[in-house]
């Protein structure tokens, strides 16, 4: 289940962070994912939603710079939480520590039918995306951050 802090907040960090926290309390349920776009704004508020321990769901990404840096601020917000000594675990089913494989939506035009595209000029954006964001989580991956 996932729950979206308003996309009215998508400039504003601190009330982003707020949202984030009154939707999960409000919620209560231990894998619950709370959506934050990958905004500059949002980097904050997804290191202190992963530092509190819950799940982040990251939207709004369209390059291999952005996932690089929402992959940066979701190492922050771990590293913040190990240092204050909680459990490193960040919701249910996110105990790795690498972002988990990210969605990269299509522009569908059938919801019925996964792989169908409004355009051809669609199905290369979405193609480019995956490339560029998976070749951001092998360089994350071989990273001497990953390995300590």
């Amino acid at each position: 289940m996932s729950l979206e802090v308003s996309p009215l907040l998508v400039n504003d960090m601190t009330a982003t962070i707020r949202e984030a926290a009154r939707l999960r309390a409000r919620a209560a349920l231990p894998n619950l994912l709370i959506k934050i776009p990958g905004t500059p704004p949002g980097l904050g508020a997804i290191a202190d939603t992963t530092a509190a321990g819950a799940p982040v769901d990251v939207t709004l990404l369209f390059s291999g710079e952005q996932y690089q840096a929402v992959a940066n601020a979701y190492m922050c917000g771990l590293e913040r939480r190990v240092a204050a000594g909680p459990d490193p675990t960040v919701g249910s089913g996110t105990s790795s520590r690498t972002p988990r494989p990210f969605f990269a939506s299509s522009s569908a035009a059938s919801p019925t039918r996964a792989l169908t595209y409004r355009s051809r000029s669609d199905a290369l954006l979405s193609t480019f995306l995956a490339e560029s964001f998976t070749q951001a989580r092998v360089r994350n991956l071989g990273s001497p951050r990953m390995n300590h």
